[in-house]
């Protein structure tokens, strides 16, 4: 589990000694959670068990989310914040919701019970709400996964914020949400995801879309009774207007200039033509691209907070890569990536300097994997891909003759 980053230090002098039967029975239960299964409570395992012991350490175990009734505003604040965290593509049973709503019900029917029961409830709910309150937060800042588990090519940006002083604040004031919410990513493209899961959580809801049965290429003028089948999805996505449903099985200009759109939307080619693979594209369920959506959501809060006013971001799925200034896209172009089994790597950092046309030497990688099988084939491939060879890096290097090369010698150790 991601633990969140750059804890500030707190001063517990500022605190009175813990004389509540609240504040007690937590530095009971923090100070046992050090032995191996200590940090579950109710048969939840905290996620964040040692943030949480620091946390109530530094504030002398004085509780967080419970009043002087055992019930407060905070904790109310939090169930809600919580419960809105599914519109940033999190799932809130991660951060005990339905247990937390369970506690708070039960305290606040909690009057007949025996004192030592009902302080165990209001305990076992300060835990779980403050654990709950550090989980979410460290997702909402750095995300759920740590990006260098799922490869070499992926590099985390670490960031830092005081998770401790927010806590703090959400105990001042009694509001959750606005401090959750002072943690999500501040992109555009972020936010844009964020309306997109809104609407197609919605057509999953409302039973999806029609999937269009595989058949011969359907291009305008087309009379074909999968025709209807493919407006009625397009007009399910919005790339057709309901208006147009009565269209019937004939292939006219509007659905194609539908398609096209669909096309482009999905890095096809924009030939207004429906064959394999966009039915493929057309045919995957609208909860899968929830998924997909989450998961584009999960990669922005990899990426740093802010991002400067100028900056230069690569898209490396649509191969391309736009340069914005103060908040407007003023360039884009067409880039190269990796392939699957050589990916190319994620990473943020500062840019210093740009070198326009520079010379590209083939990387030895590329060279032995690539290039050289190819010129044992054909060695004319060279000319034809204007490459040229010489005899070394300096500043005196000289051109060799690819045909002066015995190229069947020739590995990526000894060129």
């Amino acid at each position: 589990m991601l633990q969140p980053l750059g804890l500030a230090s707190r001063k517990n002098d500022s605190f009175p000694v813990a004389t509540t039967a609240v504040q007690a029975l937590l530095h009971e239960r923090l100070s046992g959670m050090r032995s191996a299964g200590a940090s579950i409570v109710r048969a939840n395992p905290l996620a964040s068990p040692a943030m949480v012991r620091s946390y109530y350490g530094l504030r002398s175990y004085r509780p967080v989310w419970t009043g002087a009734d055992g019930f407060g505003r905070p904790v109310t604040g939090l169930l809600s914040a919580l419960e809105g965290l599914r519109a940033e593509g999190l799932t809130p049973a991660r951060y005990h919701l339905d247990l937390l709503q369970r506690l708070a019900h039960d305290v606040q029917s909690s009057g007949l019970l025996r004192e030592d029961t009902r302080l165990q409830l209001l305990v076992d709910m300060e835990l779980l709400a403050t654990d709950a309150f550090f989980t979410s937060t460290g997702h909402l800042l750095s995300g759920q996964v740590t990006p260098e588990t799922l490869g070499p090519e992926q590099q985390a940006v670490h960031k830092e914020a005081d998770l401790f002083g927010a806590l703090d604040a959400v105990a001042d004031s009694g509001q959750a949400r606005p401090v959750l919410e002072s943690f999500l990513p501040n992109h555009e493209g972020y936010r844009r995801l964020r309306r997109a899961l809104q609407r197609y959580r919605r057509i999953g809801n409302e039973g999806g879309w029609v999937q269009v049965t595989d058949g011969p290429v359907l291009r305008i003028g087309r009379q074909d009774e999968r025709v209807s089948a493919l407006r009625s999805r397009l007009i399910a996505e919005g790339y057709l207007g309901g208006g147009q449903s009565q269209g019937g099985n004939r292939f006219d200009a509007a659905l194609k200039q539908a398609v096209v759109a669909f096309q482009r939307q999905h890095g096809l080619p924009a030939d207004g033509a429906v064959g394999p693979r966009t039915i493929a594209a057309l045919n995957v369920p609208a909860g899968s691209r929830v998924q997909q959506i989450g998961l584009n959501m999960e990669r922005w809060r990899w990426l740093p907070r802010y991002l400067g006013n100028s900056y230069l971001l690569v898209n490396i799925a649509d191969y391309r890569m736009g340069i914005v200034d103060g908040g407007r896209q003023v360039m884009a172009m067409r880039v190269a990536v990796g392939r699957d089994y050589r990916r190319t790597p994620v990473f943020s950092a500062r840019l210093n300097k740009v070198v326009l046309n520079p010379h590209w030497y083939v990387p030895s990688t590329i060279f032995a994997e690539d290039l050289l099988p190819a010129i044992r084939a054909n060695p004319g491939v060279l000319q034809q891909r204007n490459y040229k060879i010489f005899d070394s890096l300096g500043p005196d290097a000289r051109e060799v003759d690819p045909e002066s090369i015995d190229w069947q010698a020739v590995d990526a150790q000894n060129f």
